[in-house]
């Protein structure tokens, strides 16, 4: 029974007041068509009221968080018998034994993945960072909606969103090619590695690469990694692409978690001085998730005893 004076609250079957997404969900289903500036998600309540008076009120909630009439839902309904449409923004009224339909939505913006990177005493209110020991990234916002009745008395409807964000992480942050033989071509192998529930698109930079005579090879423009592991490239060239997060299928091919399926950042140095180089790659996702760097170093050498083998 709802308590005396308030509306009865009843959510529907998209989820209510909990809404989740990921942060790739602002990816398109064609990445090169660059990123949505927003996503918004609408889910349904329907408030009754119960009583033979008519109840007065205002719906008050702010960003990412919001009220409609029409919203930006998925799926349109029409308002049934003794039902009526919500208004944001102005004084309602709900009349004795009606219902009235209020869409809730949430927004998901690149400025909300922003957030992630605040350290946690400048953390804005209602907005919670979740890491479980296996790396797996949230963020969570919580806010009230509050309902706010004509007789200055309140009730509160508590909404939450979750938002997995991507993680990245590299299998070694140091890569140091030691002493070589210049004009051969030496190749390491760094695993590329997405902890998430969320797919993350990344791009590799070089910092002062006039000043290291290094390739970079083993990334395709695109592949998928469930994880820890994915499907193994080679011998490709684009510094790009995109991670898959825990929670997607592997494809049929990679079902099971396989020794050397990990994707692959392949530094290719082929050494033209007995100098000493140095550099650094750093790895950049475009939904706001923490950069990777990896640390380049190697030394030439004209010393033959520095040809491997397979080099003769």
């Amino acid at each position: 029974m709802p308590v005396a004076g308030r509306l009865s609250v009843e959510v529907d079957y998209g989820g209510g007041t909990e809404f989740r997404h990921q942060a790739s969900d602002l990816i398109p289903e064609e990445p090169c068509s660059g990123v949505l500036s927003e996503l918004v998600t609408t889910h349904h309540l329907k408030l009754t009221n119960t009583m033979d008076i008519p109840h007065y009120f205002q719906l008050m909630v702010s960003r990412p968080f919001s009220v409609s009439q029409e919203g930006a839902s998925r799926s349109h309904r029409t308002p049934g018998p003794g039902q009526e449409p919500a208004a944001a923004g102005k004084q309602l009224v709900l009349h004795p034994h009606k219902s009235m339909l209020v869409d809730v939505s949430f927004s998901l913006s690149l400025e909300l993945l922003s957030y992630q990177r605040l350290p946690a005493d400048q953390m804005l209110p209602g907005v919670v960072i979740q890491q479980s020991e296996s790396g797996e990234k949230e963020m969570v916002f919580t806010q009230d909606l509050l309902l706010e009745y004509a007789n200055h008395t309140t009730q509160v409807v508590p909404l939450r969103a979750t938002v997995a964000v991507p993680e990245l992480q590299l299998s070694t942050s140091w890569v140091d090619f030691g002493s070589c033989f210049v004009n051969k071509e030496h190749v390491r192998e760094v695993y590329l590695m997405n902890l998430s529930g969320s797919r993350s698109y990344w791009t590799v930079l070089m910092e002062a690469p006039g000043q290291w005579p290094c390739d970079l090879r083993g990334l395709p423009k695109q592949w998928t990694a469930g994880g820890a592991t994915s499907q193994r490239a080679s011998n490709l060239h684009r510094p790009a692409g995109a991670l898959h997060g825990q929670v997607q299928p592997l494809p049929t091919s990679q079902a099971l978690p396989t020794p050397g399926t990990v994707p692959q950042l392949r530094p290719l140095w082929p050494h033209r001085s007995n100098e000493l180089y140095e550099s650094t790659l750093v790895v950049e996702g475009v939904l706001g998730e923490k950069a990777c760097t990896l640390r380049l170093r190697g030394q030439g050498s004209y010393d033959e005893r520095f040809v491997s083998p397979y080099q003769l």
